[in-house]
């Protein structure tokens, strides 16, 4: 092999370590379903690991988040019983520790809370506090510009704080 090849083999090695896991939870977190977003997952980085061999890309993570997202809209397109927008029960289960009760709970509001936004807030939401992902790199994922996913964000999220607000007075 060529040191061109192994270069490009030794990078797409690092991008899968440093992204495999949230792409698998970006997928999983889109379809709710473990055995699907690891096959999508396995898809996105086989269209990426492709993709290296023929060129260079800008920004690794828009791109291989692109791909993720294109991905996951073409499983839904496939899967016609199955909507785009569905969460899963105990997405957050998985994070919260097992017998810390609170955790749990805050994480089943959140979900609850989140599945009161419309989709686009709730990608927005998803994106930027459960990917961790940058209003830039958000902005090059969605093709907008980085000041209006800047005002998505902060718009969303007081939709989120007046739907809590909403549950903290039923509950107080």
């Amino acid at each position: 092999m060529d040191t061109e090849e192994d270069n490009k083999r030794t990078m797409f090695i690092e991008l899968y370590d440093t992204y495999g896991d949230a792409i698998f939870r970006f997928c999983y977190f889109k379809t709710g379903d473990r055995e699907v977003a690891k096959d999508l997952a396995q898809d996105v980085f086989i269209k990426v690991f492709n993709h290296l061999k023929k060129e260079e890309v800008g920004s690794h993570k828009s791109f291989i988040y692109t791909v993720a997202k294109n991905t996951v809209i073409d499983f839904w397109r496939k899967s016609k019983s199955i909507t785009e927008n569905s969460l899963p029960d105990g997405f957050f289960e998985s994070i919260a520790a097992k017998d810390n009760m609170e955790t749990y709970l805050d994480y089943s509001i959140f979900l609850s809370l989140l599945d009161k936004l419309s989709p686009s807030d709730r990608e927005i939401i998803v994106l930027r506090y459960v990917e961790d992902m940058s209003p830039k790199d958000m902005a090059e994922l969605l093709d907008e510009r980085e000041n209006t996913i800047s005002v998505r964000v902060s718009r969303a999220r007081e939709k989120l704080r007046e739907l809590l607000k909403n549950v903290d007075n039923k509950n107080g």
